[in-house]
């Protein structure tokens, strides 16, 4: 069963996790197991769907080849991101094409404040149905994409539905380190 302490031992774990360190995604599994089973959404999304990702350029040259704005290559992704391990590269993608790029606007700001900021947007369409998980946010006020409302509707649902309280607020408690 999932508690309030097993999932505060979780993120203590992960954020004690050297990114730098040969073991860090054994160390990250570990974490999580800690925990123990926990509640998730799953969205299968239709083939034919269009995505948008975006990628920031260093220059203003045009990428040459698909795979230059593709999932990045495990050599490129040295840290732990919202969903990749160091060097397990996720392909980061959205409906729409504004959070394709407002999921980036925090680096912008912090990395590249002052300077010319170049960045490619790329449409992708999806050839067979694709499994996909859900992290939604917890917190009702800050949702506000369609999408964000929508998948919160449904967490909220399946959060109602609980018997256990301190199983709930675990649950709300993961979700929001996430």
């Amino acid at each position: 069963m999932i508690t309030i302490r097993n999932v505060q031992e979780c993120i203590n774990s992960l954020e004690a996790i050297d990114p730098n360190d040969p073991s860090a995604l054994e160390s990250a599994q570990a974490a999580f197991q800690k925990m123990g089973k926990i509640l998730y959404l799953a969205l299968d999304l239709p083939p034919k769907l269009l995505v948008f990702h975006t990628r920031t350029n260093d220059d203003d040259e045009l990428y040459r080849f698909y795979s230059d704005i593709e999932c990045p290559k495990p050599e490129h992704v040295k840290h732990f991101g919202r969903c990749n391990f160091p060097f397990k590269p996720v392909f980061y993608c959205s409906e729409d094409r504004s959070t394709s790029y407002a999921e980036l606007l925090q680096y912008w700001v912090e990395q590249k404040k002052d300077k010319f900021l170049y960045v490619t947007i790329s449409k992708w369409q999806i050839e067979s149905q694709l499994k996909v998980l859900i992290i939604p946010n917890p917190d009702k006020d800050s949702r506000t994409s369609d999408f964000d409302k929508n998948h919160g509707a449904a967490f909220d649902r399946h959060l109602e539905q609980m018997d256990n309280s301190e199983a709930r607020d675990a649950l709300i408690m993961f979700f929001k380190y996430i």
